[in-house]
């Protein structure tokens, strides 16, 4: 094959990578238009194929020499090929890139690790079943929820996490920032292949810490059992009542998590750091209170970064990295923990 650039024609061998890869991808996605997708009813696309595959593709790193709107592009026009209807077409990739992992139809995935403390390598596969997750699960998600609720909020931090040493999840933005910025204090956790998702609340973050599990990933949790917020939304001028029906929700939640974690299930937890999960008995922030001048320090970054947020994670994470003394212990220890996961 021979291409034509400028007046200047080549074989397709003397062309760049990236010509090469892009050549590769338009065959790709015309092979796509030739087998349209299945409609609903025909079959469940994460199962196995109802007959041998007529067509089995297989490209290794599919990403390389590709931008990301290219990779997010052809990654899609993978996932509409391998839904195809006849004849069968099957496709499988070995990638290191976020933009090619769906963490919604996380049984697709199998992660290949190599198996630590043995005398010569050793490659470990791994795969997350519905069934496995759905048991982690019990008690705080039915099955068919879990995809939906990665897709809204956690699709683009469980695909990066897939890749990680360690993965520490939290609840919240703030929280992961905060975390963040001390583990910057020593290196960073990227240095030490560590990735951080915010669950976007309690009883969320389970979904991360059971696909992530069940794939092999290590995972320290770590959430906030909220012991004092009937009397700050008292303080806010919430009515007792309603103020203490929202603190017995939290602790409904505490239980949820605590059981599914296998931990001892409590309403009100004290403040613990563990092998695998930490918890505050109010929040992480009220850990901060003993440490001096970083309530200001926050401020001063959020004028530096221009953040109008009251709770910005980028500057929860330059106050927490540059601020003079040390950290609070106990968060001073979840660090440690995650850096033990990680070696």
């Amino acid at each position: 094959m021979r291409v034509a650039d400028g007046g200047l024609c080549t074989d397709v061998g003397h062309q760049g990578h990236g010509f090469q890869r892009a050549l590769l991808i338009a065959f790709v996605q015309r092979l796509a238009t030739l087998h349209p997708t299945r409609s609903e009813g025909d079959g469940d696309a994460d199962g196995p194929s109802p007959e041998p595959p007529a067509l089995f593709l297989a490209v290794e790193e599919p990403e390389l020499y590709q931008h990301p709107l290219q990779s997010r592009n052809f990654a899609a026009t993978l996932a509409a090929l391998g839904q195809s209807s006849s004849p069968t077409v099957q496709i499988a990739y070995a990638t290191h890139s976020e933009h090619f992992v769906d963490p919604a139809h996380y049984r697709r995935l199998r992660r290949f690790h190599r198996r630590p403390g043995t005398d010569w390598p050793q490659t470990q596969v791994t795969e997350a079943t519905v069934e496995r997750v759905a048991a982690r699960l019990q008690g705080a998600y039915e099955p068919e929820q879990v995809p939906v609720r990665v897709r809204m909020t956690l699709r683009r931090q469980v695909a990066e996490a897939v890749f990680a040493k360690a993965v520490l999840v939290v609840e919240g933005a703030s929280d992961a920032g905060l975390l963040h910025g001390i583990g910057d204090r020593s290196g960073g956790f990227d240095a030490l292949g560590v990735a951080i998702v915010a669950g976007s609340g309690k009883r969320q973050l389970l979904i991360p810490w059971a696909i992530l599990t069940e794939l092999g990933v290590p995972v320290y949790v770590v959430f906030d059992a909220d012991g004092g917020l009937a009397q700050r939304r008292m303080a806010q001028g919430w009515p007792h009542a309603k103020a203490e029906q929202t603190q017995l929700k939290e602790q409904r939640e505490n239980e949820v998590v605590l059981a599914a974690l296998g931990a001892s299930v409590e309403l009100a937890p004290v403040t613990q750091v563990v092998d695998s999960y930490a918890v505050f008995a109010d929040t992480l922030e009220s850990e901060c209170t003993t440490w001096e001048g970083f309530d200001a320090a926050v401020k001063i970054a959020r004028e530096e970064l221009g953040d109008w947020r009251e709770k910005s994670d980028d500057a929860y994470r330059q106050a927490a990295s540059t601020l003079e003394g040390e950290p609070p212990a106990v968060l001073t220890e979840i660090i440690e923990r995650i850096r033990a996961l990680a070696t």
